[in-house]
């Protein structure tokens, strides 16, 4: 089987939404509450670059917050609403990419995509599935879940590079410090603001909880991969908000 990847990275996908909804988003708009009545819904928020406070109004709201953090805010959510926003477990999660001056996966190993571990939690190598026989690559080097992602994101950057390549080098012998291009970055998405984690983890509480949901709260919808049944992917927010249209 072949997943392909949208030509520039996932993000694409989103760039690609953003382009059709053109003047329609309002950026640097931060949600405080989520209020509605009979007659319609209000969203206050704050632009976050003026400090100004504003209200949108509307006939009905599809929220895509994350539910945790929608859970803390102010809303007129039924209790027992609320009480399925706040049942899924934040997911730590964190991921570092490191560029590299020579494709060696290519050259030397003939590895073209995939990805390799030593089986340490946390550490996996993530090979690019495109650019193949360029000179230079970008090579995922962690992918921290729970408690690793957790120890991944109180390092600094130099110290994740570090940890990788002293990780990676069990796969790629005199390979991974010899072609590091002294490039990489990070990211941890529980210490992200407005996410505060890589996804919604339901475990056991989905079967009861994602059903309310899945069904319209008053005036107000949710939508996005946390009410879907494929949690952490994209696949699982466009099926959500073709569910939602329904």
């Amino acid at each position: 089987e072949i997943m392909y990847q949208a030509v520039g990275g996932m993000d694409k996908i989103a760039k690609g939404f953003e382009g059709a909804l053109k003047n329609t988003i309002k950026y640097n708009a931060e949600v405080l509450e989520l209020r509605q009545d009979e007659s319609g819904v209000r969203v206050p928020y704050k632009n976050t670059l003026t400090g100004e406070m504003q209200v949108e109004k509307a006939d009905y709201c599809i929220t895509t917050i994350p539910v945790g953090i929608l859970a803390k805010l102010g809303t007129d959510l039924p209790e027992l609403c609320k009480e399925a926003m706040a049942a899924p477990r934040k997911m730590a999660v964190g991921k570092l990419a490191l560029q590299m001056n020579r494709r060696f996966w290519e050259e030397d190993d003939n590895i073209y995509g995939g990805s390799s571990s030593t089986g340490i939690p946390g550490h996996t190598v993530i090979y690019p599935s495109y650019g193949y026989c360029g000179k230079k690559g970008v090579i995922q080097s962690a992918y921290a879940f729970g408690p690793a992602a957790l120890k991944l994101g109180r390092l600094d950057l130099n110290e994740q590079v570090k940890q990788a390549i002293e990780r990676s080098e069990k796969i790629h012998p005199d390979q991974f410090e010899k072609y590091y291009d002294n490039k990489a970055f990070s990211i941890s998405w529980h210490n992200t603001k407005y996410s505060e984690a890589g996804w919604a983890a339901w475990g056991p509480a989905r079967q009861k909880y994602v059903p309310i949901l899945r069904e319209p709260q008053g005036r107000v919808y949710f939508a996005g991969d946390q009410i879907s049944n494929i949690t952490g992917w994209q696949v699982g927010a466009i099926e959500s908000a073709w569910t939602q249209i329904e």
